[in-house]
């Protein structure tokens, strides 16, 4: 009785391997070819006024892809490790408008990065994926707000936030190129 209950269960297990409907949890899926192992990641174009904001977020978006355990890395399009993709990101300026008013003053903001980004597939020349307006948002609380802080002032006082924003802009990102959405 036992072994026909194993065996049954052994066979539906196959059964659904074979049988399944491709779909994966959100942030787990490849869509990308599988010739596809070396990424140059260059450092980000910054068109911001938010010093480093191209320095944090190149990054978040490297440490991002290294995490997925797949990919090779590389900082450079030239030298000795030909890159299969390359990933260019355009930052552009930051965005905030205030969500929370405290005795007339905003004291919480919503911070929204927009970027021009173009994932190119080195083999066949052509975009992967490619997004001219992908944006990140995320909401920050600020301390003692007197006057509208400028994003600068923002990740001076706060540097959590700025880290906070580019890990979130970098599993977006990232889960949007393996998963071409």
């Amino acid at each position: 009785m036992k072994r026909s209950i194993v065996a049954a269960v052994l066979a539906v297990s196959a059964l659904m391997s074979v049988t399944s409907c491709g779909y994966a949890l959100a942030g787990k899926g490849n869509s990308l070819p599988v010739y596809i192992k070396v990424i140059a990641v260059p450092q980000f174009t910054n068109q911001s006024r938010t010093p480093d904001l191209d320095v944090v977020f190149t990054d978040a978006v490297r440490q991002e892809f290294q995490s997925r355990g797949k990919f090779r890395i590389v900082t450079e399009t030239g030298g000795t490790d030909t890159p299969d993709a390359v990933l260019t990101v355009i930052l552009q300026p930051l965005i905030l408008v205030p969500i929370d008013l405290t005795g007339g003053v905003a004291s919480k903001y919503t911070v929204t990065m927009s970027a021009n980004v173009t994932f190119m597939d080195e083999h066949e020349k052509k975009p992967f994926w490619a997004n001219p307006a992908f944006r990140q948002s995320d909401d920050y609380v600020i301390q003692n707000a007197t006057t509208a802080p400028d994003p600068s002032a923002l990740f001076t006082a706060d540097r959590d936030a700025l880290t906070r924003l580019s890990r979130n802009f970098a599993r977006s990102l990232v889960t949007s190129i393996l998963e071409a959405f």
